[in-house]
């Protein structure tokens, strides 16, 4: 520690800051939620948008903001990016409560990560142009490659009938869905890493100061989340830093959202089907 710095204390001061920058964002969002329902005209909006700093759309995700009822508990929890906070108040508070659980939502949490989450928990993939129809093929493991390609004749013609076709080939779809799974990896890992961080880092400061200890031994760099880091990278570290079950449950989760693995991986154990009892 530096000569006359006390750490513990510029942390815990960087700490009420973070708190009170949240609670900024979410006063903002209920003073937004009581204006609304003044603004009832066309006239009205004609006269009030057009010197808001804040565009209609920005404006409306404050007052869904604000007219969340139980986000105000749980500041010193809430994303500090605004996008992503507009997604956490959408949630309800017993989704948010599993979300804090598994370390997903946290002051440093980003709007990919959550709306990942979210969308996995709806059981469906978050669709990047509301043009685009997205939907999984699971094909049974004995699928020859002559009932592949009936597969994709038929399918073709059944698109050409709605008047829709495929976005791109089978290699760029398969490729674009290569890259989905490895930002989900990436981006579920760090926040697990940040997740468990702020437990520890909270643990000692509910201790007193004398038996407090180094909360997080780890260097920046033997923790780091690269851009290209791949699934074994993200193992790597989560079994690191002793979170090797969060690890699986991230890998298990990508398997039902995404439905493939990179060149090289290994496959997901199937899990065994019960049996059935014999009468």
């Amino acid at each position: 520690m530096s000569k006359g710095i006390d750490i513990a204390d510029l942390r815990d001061r960087i700490n009420q800051l973070v708190e009170k920058a949240s609670l900024s964002a979410y006063e903002l969002g209920v003073y937004c939620a009581d204006v609304h329902p003044k603004i009832k005209t066309k006239a009205d909006e004609e006269e009030f948008f057009p010197g808001l700093t804040l565009d209609e759309t920005m404006f409306s995700r404050y007052v869904k903001i604000g007219q969340n009822k139980f986000i105000r508990k749980y500041l010193a929890s809430l994303p500090l990016a605004f996008s992503t906070l507009y997604y956490v108040s959408c949630l309800t508070e017993e989704e948010f409560k599993v979300g804090l659980a598994e370390g997903v939502i946290n002051p440093s949490a980003t709007r990919v990560v959550v709306q990942s989450w979210i969308s996995l928990r709806k059981g469906k993939a978050s669709v990047a142009n509301d043009n685009q129809i997205i939907f999984r093929v699971v094909r049974p493991n004995d699928f020859t490659t002559e009932e592949e390609e009936k597969l994709n004749t038929e399918l073709q013609e059944v698109l050409q009938r709605n008047r829709c076709r495929f976005s791109g080939n089978q290699a760029q779809a398969l490729a674009a869905t290569l890259k989905a799974r490895g930002d989900y990896l990436r981006n579920n890992t760090r926040a697990k890493i940040i997740a468990d961080k702020l437990r520890r880092e909270k643990e000692q400061r509910l201790k007193p100061r004398a038996q407090r200890t180094k909360a997080w031994p780890y260097p920046h760099e033997q923790v780091k989340v690269a851009s290209d880091a791949n699934a074994e990278d993200c193992r790597r570290v989560l079994e690191l830093i002793g979170c090797t079950d969060e690890w699986q449950k991230i890998l298990d989760d990508a398997a039902r959202l995404y439905g493939v693995v990179a060149e090289g991986e290994p496959t997901p154990p199937k899990k065994a089907s019960p049996r059935k009892k014999v009468a």
